[in-house]
């Protein structure tokens, strides 16, 4: 079902990418503007990233292959990622992973956004040359999981995340992803975290997209487990095969985010590429 979702997601996605832009990401490079109260501005739309993502996987010695010591491994991935943003709110509420976020004060200085597709992949040195690919998002830039009613740890590899301004400077903001990923192609077969890996930003934001590139760290440990005997995820037979776990600087997790050119340019200079040879065609045909 998971790689059911995911494969609909991509596909889905691949269409959206090629011929279909949200308009915010048509019509300007940023949702939200900086200056004073700019959450408060926002205006829906997708966008993409580059990330550059570090593991720290200390994995059980049992699951280790031998001749490996125990130790924590330093897991370098990388890939695309697709992230949607929402309109502002008041507050978030009740929401099943992320609880109450923000004050319900009249100030629109929440908004909701959603990493819906991220494939990141790298060689870990405990996999002899293998690669891992690791995977977040269900597949539908909606802000909700897929399929509506689910709830965590969700099977779809949701992601819960928002932008809050600042209670201290209305010009700042800080950033949440609170995300289930899926890491494939490992000895011991897929591996799920059952509580959400938290990521916060390092720095603060000043607009959305950034325009430099963000670090967000997590700092806590977040268990992987894999299916068990029966080959079904929250059964109540999951394996624990590994955890992330913080380094010398505190960090379970890194997360380097930047973000690409803005995807209509992409598609312009696309279509300016096939005029140009549409053109050259013609010329030719009229020659001979």
């Amino acid at each position: 079902m998971i790689k059911q979702l995911v494969g609909i997601g991509i596909s889905s996605l691949t269409v959206l990418t090629v011929f279909n832009f949200p308009k915010a990401a048509q019509a300007a490079a940023l949702a939200c503007p900086p200056g004073v109260n700019w959450v408060s501005n926002c205006t829906s739309g997708s966008f993409q990233f580059e990330s550059n993502i570090l593991l720290n996987l200390d994995i059980k010695p049992e699951f280790l292959p031998p001749g490996l010591p125990t130790t924590v491994f330093p897991t370098h991935i990388k890939g695309p990622r697709s992230i949607a943003i929402g309109t502002p709110v008041d507050a978030i509420q009740n929401d099943p992973v992320l609880g109450n976020v923000g004050t319900v004060d009249g100030k629109l200085d929440v908004v909701r956004t959603e990493t819906y597709v991220s494939v990141a992949k790298g060689q870990p040195v405990f996999l002899m040359g293998k690669t891992v690919t690791v995977v977040t998002g269900d597949g539908v830039p909606d802000l909700t999981p897929t399929p509506a009613g689910s709830t965590p740890p969700y099977v779809s590899l949701s992601a819960s995340e928002y932008i809050k301004q600042r209670t201290d400077d209305p010009t700042l903001a800080d950033q949440v992803f609170e995300l289930f990923i899926e890491a494939q192609g490992t000895n011991e077969g897929v591996l799920r975290n059952k509580t959400p890996l938290i990521l916060r930003s390092s720095t603060p934001l000043t607009q959305f997209p950034f325009i430099n590139s963000i670090d967000f760290i997590s700092t806590d440990i977040t268990t992987l487990y894999s299916a068990g005997p029966d080959g079904q995820f929250w059964t109540g037979d999951e394996i624990a095969v590994a955890n992330l776990t913080p380094n010398a600087q505190g960090a379970s997790a890194v997360l380097n985010l930047r973000a690409v050119p803005e995807p209509s340019n992409v598609v312009s200079v696309v279509g300016f590429g096939l005029a140009l040879g549409f053109l050259a065609k013609s010329k030719m045909m009229k020659k001979g």
